[in-house]
């Protein structure tokens, strides 16, 4: 896009932020602040180029510009900008994005886990969460688009959709870079180089190196560090138009991402059998609640070995003035292996491999027109992904498996498991979108798509080790189980090597590998009116309902209900909302209140699981609702001083009797979870930014902006080992200055963020034998330096 956003937004503390920003719920960070006024920014959000205020529906749209001024180089950060957006991660490391309490379940862990909020890259859907595949790299801009997508986006978007969109190769040379050097020996580097190669043909080449960074510290030794990174990514975009009615964008992007995976600050130990804990596990103190503290074992590699790339094709045919076809077609591969030490302590106690990939292949065709006062789109979908998920575990004191290391059976502790799940998923859908101008200022609107997805899988666990430690500990647990009466079948051997699921209680008898299938179809919908005045300012009311598909988790236990699927949940959105520019656009007010009525909605759960005691799970709650109001102002005052404030209240809740097996005191439990919020759904939340912007001579400016993050506590997971597991309420700040070019061409900026090094959690999480935390980033702060020619 030729209009590339620039956002200069402003902090405003105390009484006068909450006054306005929670008397004006909004929805956009789109605007793009010129001389003294507010300029919009355009986006796709409706598969066409719109103004931002012309949608009616409510998004946040930052441009390339804004991103680098407010440090967001990645999905996580954009917790900065959007108030009701907040992420966590599994204890595996999988990031977990909540938009409005909708967000993928905590525990959905594998490479290919379906999410609730989807990420795209110029439209293309992402095949795993997982941050080596979503690149920030040269963005013209990023959308995000709140409540169901699912008519234009398809199903997997309940909570929302965050679109990434490329900045686009020039029809003249450009050439430009940036360098960061921050706190940790950190080094951020980036460049991009585009321009024609021919009358129809222009390119542009993108990349970005990152590495250092290492932030933690170990607790017991505090000359071992953690948190290096060694990130690189590499984008190529291709623009051919050879007529004038043909068009074709080619991508070609990859990243490789070898970092530190994070190590937990341990909290308590929990373990499932007391009398046969490691004892260093036992004398571990609880780790000091600052940034930087953490622990792991030595030995053991904390690393990421993840790879991805992308190769698309973007046609686009005008069959007449006011038709188009547009081809979408695209292969991704997403490649994870990770070792994550999963007890938070220096002790040797659970460390985890996860390793899998996801290939995907997508296609879509649709059709589009305009007339007088109609706009129209229709098209299809078609994905097939095969996705490899492994789960390797070396639990190697971990209470549980000493169990029968005595008499009678005197079976030596079992070191390592190995759990597959191969899953193969197809998914095809149908949809249509128009919207009718019933007069000049009144405007309808309706969208239906129909998915069907079907997915199957085949799972079981063995040692993949000599073979033999494992099988000897499930034959002894079949003849215990028979002696107190929970096995009610015969014994049935486990030959060394075996790969094997355990059917339910009260058999408990050994199978071969769990072959599971799913097969669903949904339609999702949306209507909508809406009124733009001729001053500008848009209202607009919504129903529209969406899917997230259902899911088989790879959870890596042996009993078949750890990996039983969950059905598809969906949700019901009611919106209304308000776009206002004011003072001769000087201020823009966006507002919108929403009820959202959940069926099924898809939560993290534990599965008692024989050798494991507990493991993640999924379920389905019946009933369950979110409502909230949102709102955003932002202003230009005076020339050079931008304003922005952002606001978002929810209020979640659990309307039916679900329940829920839990871990207190190492005992499988069951408690109902009706009345219960629903995790990662703080009741507040709040951005604000400002900066001011003042020339110190005809060619150079300066600029003087800071940012305030403001999050409510919120739980993190249904209460485990009997305790709730509460994520703190923080604020956070953060303050930058510097100088630049009036004509763009160069710009040096002097960052901190969370400048008063303030503690935050973003995870609590109970393992097996030991409860442990993940904290936020500490106070850092450096120095970038970005030219463009």
């Amino acid at each position: 896009m030729k209009n590339i956003v620039k956002i200069k937004t402003a902090l405003l503390a105390g009484s006068a932020f909450a006054a306005s920003a929670v008397g004006a719920q909004a929805q956009e960070t789109g605007s793009h602040m010129s001389g003294d006024r507010i300029d919009e920014i355009v986006v796709t959000a409706q598969k066409r180029e719109q103004a931002v205020d012309d949608v009616p529906i409510s998004i946040t749209a930052l441009g390339g510009d804004a991103l680098r001024d407010r440090g967001i180089t990645s999905t996580s950060d954009l917790v900065k900008a959007i108030p009701g957006f907040t992420v966590t991660q599994t204890n595996s490391l999988t990031p977990v994005y909540t938009l409005r309490g909708v967000g993928l379940s905590l525990y959905d862990a594998g490479v290919g886990a379906a999410p609730s909020v989807s990420v795209y890259v110029d439209e293309v859907p992402l095949p795993s969460p997982m941050p080596v595949a979503v690149s920030t790299l040269d963005l013209a801009r990023v959308e995000v688009l709140k409540g169901p997508q699912g008519t234009l986006f398809g199903q997997n978007a309940t909570g929302g959709a965050i679109n990434y969109v490329s900045a686009k190769p020039t029809d003249h040379f450009a050439a430009g870079g940036s360098v960061t050097l921050s706190r940790f020996n950190k080094i951020d580097a980036s460049g991009y180089v585009s321009g024609p190669i021919s009358d129809t043909l222009l390119a542009r080449l993108a990349f970005r190196s990152v590495s250092g960074g290492a932030w933690q510290r170990s607790v017991t030794r505090p000359g071992d560090k953690l948190g290096d990174m060694r990130e690189l990514q590499g984008k190529l975009l291709l623009d051919w138009q050879p007529t004038e009615k043909a068009h074709f964008l080619f991508t070609l992007r990859g990243a490789r991402d070898r970092s530190d995976t994070m190590a937990g600050q341990f909290v308590a130990a929990t373990p499932s059998v007391p009398v046969l804990a490691v004892p260093e596990l036992l004398t571990t103190p609880a780790a000091p609640r600052t940034p930087r503290a953490a622990d792991w074992s030595t030995g053991f590699a904390q690393r990421s070995n993840d790879s991805y790339y992308h190769v698309g094709l973007r046609s686009a045919f005008e069959l007449s003035d006011d038709i188009t076809l547009t081809s979408l077609t695209n292969y991704q591969h997403v490649k994870i292996d990770k070792m994550v030490d999963q007890d938070g302590s220096a002790a040797l106690v659970l460390q985890i491999n996860p390793y899998g990939y996801a290939k995907t292949f997508d296609q879509e065709i649709r059709l589009s027109g305009t007339t007088d006062r109609l706009t129209w789109v229709v098209g299809g979908n078609y994905e097939h992904s095969r996705i490899s998920d492994n789960l390797f575990y070396a639990p190697t004191h971990l209470s549980f498996n000493g169990i029968f290391s005595g008499p009678p059976f005197f079976i030596p502790p079992y070191t390592q498991t190995l759990s597959t799940t191969e899953q193969k998923v197809e998914t095809y859908a149908a949809f249509g979108n128009v919207e009718y101008k019933l007069t000049d200022n009144l405007t309808a609107q309706a969208g239906v798509r129909y998915t069907r997805a079907k997915r199957s899988s085949v799972s079981c666990t063995s040692d993949p080790g000599l073979g033999e430690t494992l099988s000897q500990f499930i034959n002894a647990y079949q003849l215990s189980s028979m002696a107190t009466g929970a096995k009610t079948t015969p014994f049935v051997p486990i030959a060394p090597n075996a790969c094997i699921i355990l059917a339910p209680p009260p058999d408990l008898s050994p199978t071969g590998p769990l072959h599971l299938s799913l097969d669903e179809d949904n339609v999702a919908w949306r209507v909508g009116l809406s009124y733009q005045a001729d001053g500008g300012t848009l209202a607009y009311a919504n129903v529209s309902r969406g899917y997230k598909a259902g899911a088989i988790i790879p959870s890596g236990g042996l009993l078949v209900e750890s990996y039983l699927p969950t059905q598809q949940e969906s949700l019901t959105a009611y919106e209304i909302g308000v776009k206002a520019p004011l003072l001769d656009n000087r201020v823009q007010i966006n507002a919108a209140g929403f009820y959202y009525d959940y069926k099924d909605k898809q939560v993290p759960g534990t599965v008692a699981d024989p050798v494991f005691v507990a493991l993640p799970g999924l379920g389905n709650v019946p009933k369950s609702r979110v409502y909230g109001i949102e709102g955003q102002f932002i202003a230009r005052p005076i020339d050079g001083l931008s304003l922005n404030l952002a606001a978002t209240y929810l209020n979640t809740k659990i309307k039916s009797d679900y329940f829920t097996t839990v871990i207190q005191n190492g005992v499988p439990a069951a408690v109902n979870a009706r009345g219960l919020e629903l995790p990662n759904t703080p009741d507040f939340s709040a951005t604000a930014d400002t900066e001011y912007k003042w020339g110190i001579s005809n060619d150079v400016d300066a600029f003087l902006g800071g940012s305030m993050t403001h999050v409510a506590k919120t739980t993190a997971a249904f209460p485990a080992n009997g305790v709730a597991t509460i994520l703190p309420a923080y604020t956070l700040f953060d303050l930058r200055l510097g100088f630049a070019a009036n004509d763009g061409k160069w710009r040096i900026q002097f960052w901190g963020h969370n400048i008063t090094n303030k503690y935050y959690v973003l995870t609590d999480t109970s393992g097996i034998d030991s409860r442990y935390r993940f904290a936020g980033m500490p106070a850092t702060y450096g120095v970038t330096l970005s030219f463009d020619m």
